[in-house]
């Protein structure tokens, strides 16, 4: 097989691509300006458009987590948008709004503005700030999304019991008012400010006790480019990081003879280790060679323990296919197994030597 040494990971980032549901607004390329939402003419991916390149949002939850609908989205010609400088860069969770975690750790942290997280220690701070119900706040991130977030300070300045994390909207028990947390301050958000900065009464903390000691800030009553900072937030795109192994398992299968409709027949295993800096997203691409056909196999599966990862694979032209994206969280390996399905109809060869090999 052939090792990868060292595999120099970039992650792709998923843009937003789910049906719109409201008419589109359509533009020419000239008329966009920095703050619009934008997308082709034949693709359903959302960006936010900061005046030099566009921004993806990797899943409903981050967008929706910036704007309620799709009503402001200008559509453009796919040769318009391919035009606009694409970078990879993600856009994050909107402050105040989600808790987050990574889908390979338990730990819990609130959303500050630039993308910084700071850590929910316990149970009992997260009651105190959000209530019984906060664990309805937490949202997954993916492992390959996790470094566009902001870490460096999220354990030492854990979140506590004595103020909200910066960005969050709270409502005081029996009050109609809405504050927004900016440190130890208290801005009252007038009706104005409120739909000025694309407030959202969904992310509002209800019920807060009054024996929070804050301060009173000035009233938010206009749009205010530091409440609503998706520019400042993640213009630098980071370097890509991370570095994966990959070679034979120690249990890999030894040479055999596979009958006519053996299903999941393992042919190749092998070890996928990420880094400790990182967690990866990889792909396997699967080669066949040998004194066999593509038509020996009616499809090829990669499997982890049991469980099949993504859809089945047929050799293409190249006698090759390529496994769907494989997860490693940092500092950990996963066992793939390649597996073949024999086939059994008339299209069967006379049978023959079959090797495989991955990169």
């Amino acid at each position: 097989m052939n090792l990868i040494k060292k595999l120099f990971v970039f992650t792709v980032i998923c843009s937003l691509a789910f049906g719109m549901l409201a008419p589109v607004n359509v533009a020419e390329a000239a008329d966009i300006t920095a703050g619009d939402l934008i997308k082709s003419d034949v693709s359903s991916a959302v960006y936010y458009y900061d005046g030099s390149q566009r921004l993806a949002f990797p899943n409903p939850s981050v967008y929706f987590s910036w704007y309620e609908d799709f009503s402001t989205v200008k559509t453009i010609s796919a040769t318009e948008l391919a035009e606009v400088t694409y970078n990879g860069t993600l856009v994050t969770m909107r402050a105040g709004t989600k808790l987050v975690k990574i889908e390979s750790d338990p730990k819990v942290y609130a959303v500050e503005p630039g993308s910084v997280l700071r850590h929910v220690a316990d149970e009992a701070t997260a009651i105190a700030l959000y209530g019984s119900d906060w664990s309805s706040m937490v949202v997954d991130v993916s492992d390959a999304f996790w470094f566009w977030y902001d870490k460096t300070d999220a354990v030492d300045n854990a979140v506590t019991a004595d103020a909200h994390p910066e960005g969050t909207l709270i409502r005081y028990a029996g009050l109609n008012d809405v504050y927004y947390i900016e440190g130890t301050t208290k801005r009252l958000v007038s009706t104005e400010g409120f739909a000025a900065n694309m407030f959202s009464e969904e992310y509002v903390v209800e019920n807060v006790a009054d024996t929070i000691a804050y301060t009173n800030g000035s009233s938010v009553t206009v749009a205010e480019d530091a409440l609503f900072p998706i520019t400042e937030s993640n213009t630098t795109v980071p370097d890509p990081v991370g570095s994966a192994t990959v070679a034979l398992s120690a249990t890999n299968p030894i040479s055999g003879t596979a009958v006519k409709k053996a299903a999941r027949y393992p042919m190749l295993e092998v070890n996928v280790t990420a880094g400790s800096d990182a967690a990866v997203s990889v792909k396997l691409k699967v080669q066949r060679s040998g004194l066999s056909a593509n038509t020996d196999f009616t499809s090829i599966s990669f499997l982890e323990g049991s469980k099949q990862i993504g859809n089945t694979k047929t050799l293409n032209s190249n006698n090759e296919c390529l496994s769907d994206s494989i997860n490693v969280p940092a500092g950990t390996t996963k066992t793939i197994v390649v597996a073949g399905n024999i086939r059994s109809d008339g299209t069967d060869t006379s049978g023959g030597t079959a090797v495989f090999s991955v990169t």
